[in-house]
């Protein structure tokens, strides 16, 4: 039984409302980051519920809102899981209920962690505008972990938008800080980030070690939540050095991750991976097959950046 696990029996036994909710809500954020999100989903909805059968709304502890943080988790979450239109709906609430509290820390969290959430589904204006208002905010209330989530994220933004060599400089000084900070949960999403950045800037070797470090403390810490984008990552960076075999084994382990994850959006991004390699190598109908077994089973969201890929994909491998 985790820690807040037994938080939840104790808050029930003494029947402590908001407390069997911050400890049902924690549960799914354990599970979130290590990386079970069908359990995260199922623990951070019953609080949901259990918050409108309680009619307690507003749990604060330790100057958090919890409820904002679920919202924002449970959104991720969604995400992750395939349910992109759902994802977007619960992340816009999470955004209008931090800005109407007004709390610093809130507010900021609510930014940050919404922006990772655009960043995924490859809405890069909003996710921009978003990073631009965490990095006011931050610097406004002197919010010094959150304004280094703010530039690390710019920094992973301009590497998606093949602007490299700034994102690279805003990467490595935003780590700096959150390894100083101890803002852990973060730092091996933006440690891939980096490891594509040193990959498109040619750093092949530099590339690697990066990607080897960031594969190996997923695995030994159990914090596996970017467990198969570590691994698509570095099978890009094993492409760029011409070794296809090294990255057909490192797609095959990211989609296992992925599938043992219940993460169908991380699973598909590896998928559609895979799905070139195989083309490339001649094998069509292997890859087409592959791949429609994936996109077949999402339900929503078909007009998000990496269901338009894979759909465009699809019709080129007819």
């Amino acid at each position: 039984m985790t820690v807040a696990e037994q938080a939840g029996v104790i808050a029930q036994a003494a029947k402590h409302p908001a407390g069997t909710i911050w400890a049902k809500w924690w549960v799914g954020f354990d599970h979130h980051f290590l990386g079970n999100q069908a359990e995260a989903q199922l623990h951070l909805e019953r609080g949901m519920t259990l918050a409108i059968e309680l009619g307690t709304f507003n749990i604060n502890f330790f100057v958090f809102d919890y409820r904002i943080r679920a919202l924002v988790f449970l959104a991720r979450t969604l995400w992750l899981r395939g349910f992109s239109d759902r994802a977007l709906r619960i992340v816009q609430k999470a955004l209008d209920e931090a800005a109407s509290r007004g709390h610093p820390v809130s507010v900021c969290f609510s930014l940050g962690y919404a922006s990772t959430l655009l960043l995924w589904i490859g809405d890069l204006p909003g996710a921009s505008d978003l990073i631009e208002q965490l990095i006011v905010h931050a610097r406004r209330y002197s919010l010094e972990p959150y304004l280094a989530l703010g530039i690390a994220l710019k920094g992973e933004l301009a590497i998606i938008r093949e602007e490299p060599e700034a994102g690279l400089d805003l990467l490595r000084s935003a780590l700096e800080t959150l390894h100083a900070q101890q803002y852990n949960l973060l730092i091996p999403s933006f440690t891939r980030a980096l490891a594509d950045g040193l990959r498109k800037t040619g750093q092949f070797q530099e590339a690697l070690f990066t990607i080897n470090g960031a594969v190996a403390g997923a695995t030994n810490s159990g914090a596996q939540l970017d467990l198969s984008e570590l691994l698509r990552t570095k099978s890009q960076i094993l492409v760029a050095q011409h070794d296809r075999a090294s990255a057909m084994n490192c797609l095959t382990e990211a989609i296992a991750a992925a599938r043992a994850q219940s993460a169908l959006a991380w699973e598909l991004r590896s998928t559609m991976a895979l799905a070139r390699l195989l083309f490339e190598d001649g094998q069509r109908d292997q890859a087409r097959h592959t791949l429609a077994l994936v996109y077949d089973r999402f339900t929503e969201g078909f007009e998000t950046a990496d269901l338009r890929l894979a759909r465009a994909l699809l019709e080129d491998l007819r």
